[in-house]
């Protein structure tokens, strides 16, 4: 699943530079930082342009209608109506949902991170996963134009990797070569090419860190939302014996 993530602008357009990728460090020089991007806001994105092999920067709300918001409200209940956030690559031919979107209308979504929780009992937990040295990357994303014309997206996922797994069964796709990123956005890759680049992450590549579950909220955006935090499974290791006795008497 990704139903978080963080956008550093600095780090982002000096990384895609290095990649070579103009197109996605102009797009986030427009753009303000932010550290807590949560489903239902608008977000920075780039599509295929008009012209081959050019892209255009827009900026489509994070999630798509799902096929029963269309269907009469009794027919079914509202969680089954909640907008859509990712689609599984594995099925992005087959799925009503994103098949033409996924033939026709690509993008990506930039990021230097995304959050993920590790569940204790009711406590959920954030941890940050990033690239390492905090490399920025793409999501691999589906955009669908809605009634009034505004766009929005899903973010694709795939299976996990080793960083990953233990926490959940998915994570988003990360794209982070100019090649991967190319391919997602040409209109005359196969699909055979376009499901290739779906893959996990390689894990030792990436970071994990545990964070301030102050991020919980989608409304606290701040730096402090990646500061390092001690909880759940970073905590494992630790025992009574570890811990210093204050004096206070």
């Amino acid at each position: 699943m990704c139903t978080r993530f963080l956008l550093e602008v600095p780090a982002a357009e000096t990384g895609f530079k290095k990649l070579g990728l103009e197109a996605l460090a102009a797009a986030v020089a427009k753009a303000m930082s932010r550290y807590n991007i949560a489903p239902g806001t608008d977000l920075l994105a780039l599509r295929s342009g008009e012209k081959t092999r050019t892209a255009r920067i827009f900026t489509p709300r994070w999630g798509f209608p799902s096929p029963a918001a269309f269907s009469s409200a009794d027919a079914a209940p509202a969680a089954s109506r909640a907008p859509l956030t990712n689609a599984r690559a594995e099925t992005l031919t087959q799925k009503p949902s994103f098949r033409d979107a996924f033939r026709h209308r690509r993008c990506l979504i930039p990021a230097t991170g995304f959050y993920e929780w590790e569940k204790r009992g009711r406590a959920r937990l954030p941890w940050l996963f990033r690239r390492a040295g905090t490399a920025p990357f793409a999501f691999p994303g589906l955009w669908e134009p809605d009634a009034d014309g505004h766009a929005g997206v899903v973010i694709v996922t795939t299976t996990p990797n080793e960083l990953m797994a233990s926490l959940h069964h998915r994570m988003p796709a990360m794209l982070a070569s100019a090649e991967a990123c190319r391919t997602w956005l040409d209109t005359s890759a196969s699909e055979t090419d376009l499901l290739s680049i779906l893959t996990p992450a390689d894990a030792s590549q990436m970071t994990a860190t545990p964070v301030s579950p102050r991020m919980n909220c989608s409304d606290f955006d701040s730096p402090e939302c990646v500061v390092p935090a001690v909880h759940g499974l970073a905590a494992r290791d630790e025992t009574d014996s570890d811990n210093l006795a204050l004096g206070l008497g």
